[in-house]
């Protein structure tokens, strides 16, 4: 009893161990490059080195950290070809959710849009760049949920969990927080007026200037080289800072 009780408890501490560090990386609490020591983690969460390194490989297989000569585990490279094309992919499909969530929003749930963006705009206004990061998934979601397609629903939400370590990046880059909220502010009154084709527009440049900014902030760590993405004109109202690639 005392063998199967030990290793229920060990599996528990991995498993601990595992969401945590997981967490922490797709959030950008660790960058790539970084070294993750195992006796601090292993102190930190009051186990001993097993669990962890268990955990280590484990966050391995999910290609989130690599194993470097002479460094042990590391968070990995941010890989710019997976980031264009998980970027693309989430263009395309909510351009298309955007599409169709226009002028369907009822009273209600035009009044929470308006909400939310004024407070990212009250985050931008205090230097609250990353708090922006909280407030993206609420707003989207209500253009989600409008475009009454389940289907659809599911596939971005996946993209969206995919792109959830390199989302907190946009918000570091210089000027990308103003972009963003002006993005989001001509994305919802193009909702709001019932114009698809100028929401589907804005969402899908929404996405590419994203992508243009993780892969700037990959080039800047020291990453895979800047690649050149398709050309997109800006979007209404938003307000380039010509700090990252002329086409975001």
């Amino acid at each position: 009893m005392a063998v199967n009780g030990s290793a229920i408890q060990y599996k528990t501490k991995q498993d601990i161990v595992y969401t945590q560090l997981y967490d922490e990386i797709v959030s950008g609490g660790h960058l790539p490059g970084e070294r993750l020591d195992l006796n601090e983690i292993a102190a930190r969460y009051g186990t001993s080195r097993t669990p962890v390194r268990e955990a280590m490989w484990r966050l391995e297989s999910d290609g989130l950290i690599t194993v470097a000569p002479h460094r042990g585990f590391v968070v990995s490279n941010l890989p710019v070809e997976e980031i264009a094309e998980l970027y693309h992919i989430r263009a395309v499909l909510e351009g298309l959710a955007s599409r169709l969530a226009a002028g369907r929003l009822s009273s209600e749930e035009a009044s929470a849009l308006r909400a939310h963006l004024e407070e990212m705009q009250t985050c931008l206004d205090g230097g609250e760049c990353q708090s922006i990061n909280t407030l993206n998934l609420p707003f989207h979601e209500i253009i989600f949920a409008a475009a009454k397609s389940p289907l659809l629903y599911r596939y971005i939400s996946s993209l969206y969990a995919a792109t959830a370590r390199y989302r907190v990046l946009t918000t570091t880059w210089p000027g990308r927080a103003r972009e963003i909220v002006a993005e989001h502010r001509a994305l919802a009154e193009a909702i709001i007026a019932g114009d698809a084709g100028e929401a589907e527009r804005i969402a899908r440049l929404h996405q590419e200037n994203n992508a243009r900014t993780v892969i700037a902030v990959a080039h800047s760590l020291g990453e895979t080289p800047l690649q050149t993405l398709t050309a997109s004109e800006p979007a209404t109202g938003a307000s380039h800072t010509g700090t990252h690639s002329p086409v975001h």
